[in-house]
């Protein structure tokens, strides 16, 4: 499996949106119950009236723009997660959700802008940093990916996917220790919860034997 597939599994572990707002009862508290029930259309059509009773409410956007992600409909999401950003400018979780919608599209120079945007505005957030990293390898700027997991690291030191992107992206710097090392890294985090044990031996190996072909 080449590393750029891996990357995209892991692109889509992180794509899992789980709301982090609750609102009072009525429409928006109506979607946001759906979309814990994952029923993302129903949530759809709740998140549509809150917005036709009061469209300058950023989070019914933001919301909506969400199930529409899930759905895969990523023009309808990146409509409203920009309408979202319109209405409020410091909305780090719309840029980092659209952002995470143009990786999947493989618009990662667009991707790179949102979550350049997001961290700007909250630069505590490992996940946001992770997301950077992965769509700077996708782009072959391996440098700037180290820089993006180093902060996704210092951030979360047990952010098993962070090592796992920084080991990928050494690889293809020739940074070969380094490289081992964040991978068993990423082992004695995450194990094989993520299925991709074999496949990261199978890098540890190969990179062991270019060291010994080049000694």
């Amino acid at each position: 499996m080449k590393m750029q597939n891996i990357l995209a599994i892991v692109l889509l572990v992180i794509l899992a949106f789980v709301p982090t707002f609750s609102e009072d009862k009525g429409d928006v508290q109506k979607a946001y119950e759906a979309m814990e029930k994952k029923d993302y259309q129903e949530a759809i059509e709740h998140y549509t009236k809150a917005i036709k009773s009061y469209e300058d409410y950023a989070p019914s956007w933001y919301g909506r723009g969400l199930c529409y992600a899930h759905l895969d409909q990523f023009d309808k999401s990146n409509y409203d997660l920009t309408k979202a950003i319109e209405l409020e400018e410091n909305h780090h979780k719309a840029y980092y959700a659209r952002g995470l919608n143009y990786a999947k599209l493989g618009n990662d120079s667009e991707a790179i802008s949102d979550f350049q945007s997001a961290v700007r505005i909250n630069d505590s957030n490992a996940e946001y940093f992770y997301a950077l990293g992965n769509s700077y390898v996708n782009l072959e700027n391996y440098t700037f990916a180290v820089q993006s997991y180093d902060k996704a690291i210092s951030i979360n030191p047990k952010y098993g996917f962070a090592y796992y992107g920084r080991a990928v992206a050494n690889k293809y710097l020739k940074n070969h220790q380094e490289a081992i090392y964040d991978f068993e890294i990423y082992i004695k985090i995450n194990g094989n919860n993520d299925g991709l044990a074999k496949e990261v031996q199978r890098l540890i190996n190969e990179i062991e034997y270019t060291l010994n072909e080049d000694d």
